[in-house]
């Protein structure tokens, strides 16, 4: 038999002879019918001279891509999470090499009809590393390179939303009074909700009066954000003292279960405040608006109070101030304001003359 299980091990071995010559080794799979289709192409191998690359399956690139290089990134469950759909969509007893590009895009063609644009561009691109670090690193058998550039998808311009003052006051009189603190902070501050969330008394130093969070990088762990305290957000802070030993915002539990106490304080979970967040939101009447809009909110206020986007880039602890950019926008009313201050510096004649005459359509 050229191919077999042996009870001891977790996948199919191949076995086999062509002119005299044993060849043999794992399949890396666990399904017979991947191991045939591995050791024909083993089979295939050997008769041409090319046994220099092994087979891989897609279950096995993305795991261990996940073990060398994405556990140890902040995005680590966002990895985990895409690599999820991808095996679920693509199969995960399928072979890197028999992955063509006319399947790649009839599975983009798919996911584009159930998730955003962005969304399928993250799974492409996550595909797209796994492909090249299978290729260069791990010298595996990726049959031909796709091309990544036409499975990459036009997304939508850039998403501007900004808190207006009236919103904000409606927001917080939907509120949770327990949810006042993180929203606050998320408001005043611009980070993340990842570490607003999660930030513990251990990152905030009150003699230097700053916050160190680690943000998203490709760098193992993730790069240092050093973000100054406000005499605002001292006094935020320091209501929060007492509530938990470990983490700064929490949240009272209104109902006793499992574990959790009637009353008790606990900090946020990933994604168990969304529903109270939403309700807010609805009976606020507030529409299209997401907790990351508070960092748009946030970058917005400063760039307008200081106009100087360097500032805001180190706020948001950006290292390309491009991506500050699409952060900070420009509102219309910030453009007629600033076109107003020019005209009256520069043409006297719009304050008290020409311009402020009304226009009769004579010549």
């Amino acid at each position: 038999m050229s191919i077999y299980k042996p009870k001891n091990r977790p996948h199919y071995l191949y076995d086999f002879k062509i002119r005299g010559v044993r060849f043999f080794g794992s399949t890396g799979t666990a399904t017979k019918a991947v191991a045939r289709q591995i050791e024909v192409r083993e089979r295939d191998n050997a008769a041409r001279g090319r046994r220099d690359r092994q087979p891989m399956t897609l279950d096995r690139a993305l795991g261990r891509f996940f073990s060398e290089v994405a556990r140890h990134q902040r995005s680590s469950e966002t990895t985990f999470y895409l690599s999820a759909k991808l095996k679920g969509g693509l199969g995960a007893e399928t072979l890197l090499s028999n992955l063509t590009d006319d399947e790649l895009a009839a599975y983009i063609s798919r996911r584009r009809g159930e998730v955003a644009e962005s969304s399928v561009n993250r799974e492409t691109q996550l595909l797209k590393r796994v492909f090249r670090r299978a290729d260069t690193v791990w010298k595996a058998d990726i049959g031909d390179m796709p091309n990544w550039r036409e499975h990459i998808l036009q997304e939508p311009a850039g998403r501007v939303r900004e808190l207006t003052a009236d919103e904000e006051a409606r927001l917080f009189d939907a509120l949770r009074p327990d949810f006042h603190p993180l929203i606050a902070f998320a408001l005043v501050s611009g980070v993340r909700l990842a570490n607003a969330r999660t930030l513990t008394w251990a990152q905030v130093d009150y003699s230097a009066r700053q916050i160190t969070f680690r943000i998203k990088s490709r760098r193992p762990g993730g790069d240092v954000h050093i973000l100054p305290l406000t005499s605002a957000m001292v006094a935020l802070l320091a209501q929060q003292k007492g509530h938990h030993p470990i983490y700064v915002f929490t949240y009272e539990c209104k109902r006793s279960r499992g574990l959790r106490r009637k009353g008790e304080r606990y900090p946020f979970s990933r994604s168990g405040w969304r529903r109270d967040w939403g309700k807010a939101l609805k009976v606020a009447g507030i529409e299209d608006f997401r907790f990351h809009d508070l960092r748009h909110t946030a970058a917005t206020r400063t760039l307008r109070a200081t106009g100087n986007l360097k500032v805001v880039q180190e706020q948001l602890g950006h290292r390309d101030i491009a991506t500050t950019a699409r952060y900070a926008h420009a509102t219309t009313g910030d453009v007629r304001e600033a076109m107003e201050r020019v005209e009256s510096r520069h043409n006297p004649d719009v304050a008290g003359g020409v311009l402020s005459k009304p226009l009769t359509g004579k010549a």
